[in-house]
């Protein structure tokens, strides 16, 4: 992710999968279900929990983010070098 544009659009879709996962597990919680749909409704909160969030969090605060951040070091450090050796 290079430009300030592609880390909003990140941010943003990032914010629209949380904020619609939480408001299914509200929505699963709080609502009643009935009886047909609650399989249904139990492997989309597995998805929800094991997949999209972990996948989320992992990606801004876990390895994907340090990776990024290492990258982005090292293209700086090179962009350095390359400057004062001209």
């Amino acid at each position: 992710m290079d430009s300030k544009k592609e880390k909003i659009i990140m941010l943003f879709m990032a914010i629209g999968v949380l904020v619609v996962g939480f408001g299914y597990l509200f929505l699963v919680t709080f609502v009643p279900i009935p009886e047909t749909g609650k399989d249904h409704a139990k492997i989309i909160v597995g998805f929800l929990i094991g997949s999209a969030l972990a996948g989320i969090l992992g990606y801004f605060w876990g390895s994907s983010k340090g990776s990024a951040d290492k990258n982005k070091l090292i293209d700086d450090f090179k962009t350095l070098s390359a400057t004062e050796k001209k």
